[in-house]
């Protein structure tokens, strides 16, 4: 029976989801769920003359230790985006709880972008992203 309890719970902190990047997420959006490419906007620079585009990748998945005890959390990081669209040099920048910057990372690192250009060329450029991680 404990199991069974365990399991409704673990079950019912998933279905409650992970909340969006940057903004709330959309209605039924849950973690390790595709990402719009829309939810990600870069901003302008005068490092670059076209921002980092993301086009594709997973949201972060909630810390399941979070979820079982209900907390709710953020984290921001920085990162550079290389010219082979790859996410690097990470740095945390703010967080609730290193487990949700983890998460963050983990997440990111399988993202894909199209990189940064100036003058034309790809080129690596740093960014900061944020997460909102929160029951619903």
């Amino acid at each position: 029976m404990e199991r069974l309890w365990m399991v409704a719970l673990i079950g019912a902190g998933f279905l409650a989801g992970c909340a969006g990047i940057n903004a709330p997420p959309a209605a039924g959006s849950r973690h390790n769920t595709a990402i719009d490419p829309t939810d990600i906007v870069g901003a302008e620079s005068a490092d670059w003359d076209t921002p980092p585009k993301l086009i594709s990748g997973k949201r972060p998945i909630y810390p399941i230790s979070q979820v079982l005890n209900g907390n709710s959390g953020s984290a921001i990081l920085a990162f550079t985006i290389d010219v082979d669209g790859r996410a690097r040099g990470f740095e945390v920048l703010e967080a609730s709880d290193k487990r949700f910057a983890d998460h963050a990372i983990i997440a990111v690192r399988e993202w894909t972008w199209q990189p940064a250009t100036k003058d034309g060329a790809p080129i690596a450029a740093r960014v900061s992203q944020s997460f909102e991680f929160g029951t619903r």
